[in-house]
């Protein structure tokens, strides 16, 4: 795990590892907002986990009701190692 930012429903960013928390949480709350409507749009069913790939690093995005979760990860693990990483992360950070 390279970093970590969780925000609440008051947009409150507590993060980890983070330069800019504050510009990765607008983005995180952007993203959401964008699948959520996309998925609406497909009526694909409730959005809960996104992860992406990108060229410096891997993320992950866990959607709840009241917090979201962004979790960094880099760029050596593959898709599977990403999925199965945030599901242990998630379950901690549930509970």
């Amino acid at each position: 795990m390279e970093f970590a930012l969780s925000l609440d429903a008051e947009k409150k960013v507590e993060s980890w590892g983070v330069e800019n928390p504050e510009a990765l949480g607008l983005w995180v709350g952007e993203t959401e907002k964008s699948l959520r409507a996309l998925g609406e749009k497909l009526a694909v069913g409730e959005l809960i986990l996104f992860t992406g790939r990108g060229i410096q690093n891997h993320v992950a995005l866990s959607l709840g009701d009241k917090q979201q979760l962004c979790v960094g990860f880099g760029r050596s693990l593959d898709n599977e190692e990403v999925g199965d990483t945030m599901k242990q992360i998630q379950s901690k950070w549930a509970s």
